[in-house]
């Protein structure tokens, strides 16, 4: 420190607000899709036993795992795993 009292040295024209972070819009994402898409060849693969349309599920849902976002429920991820 230098032992000044009275002085400030913060530069005030140097300060800059915060500008909030907007969220991004509400709707239909790609992520959403890829789940979807997962669910249903995953229904589809255990219904009709065909593994390629199993494979194609189990690649849908790793995608949207790895393109998920933090907030979004674990709970959702998961069962599309299952």
């Amino acid at each position: 420190m230098d032992g000044t009292i009275g002085s400030d040295p913060r530069r005030p024209q140097k300060v800059k607000t915060y500008d909030f972070v907007k969220d991004p819009p509400e709707g239909i994402t790609s992520n959403d899709i890829l789940s979807f898409m997962g669910l249903i060849f995953s229904v589809l693969g255990l219904l009709l036993k065909i593994k390629y349309i199993c494979w194609l599920a189990v690649y849908c849902v790793m995608i949207h795992f790895c393109n998920s976002s933090y907030r979004e429920e674990g709970k959702q991820t998961f069962s599309l795993v299952m």
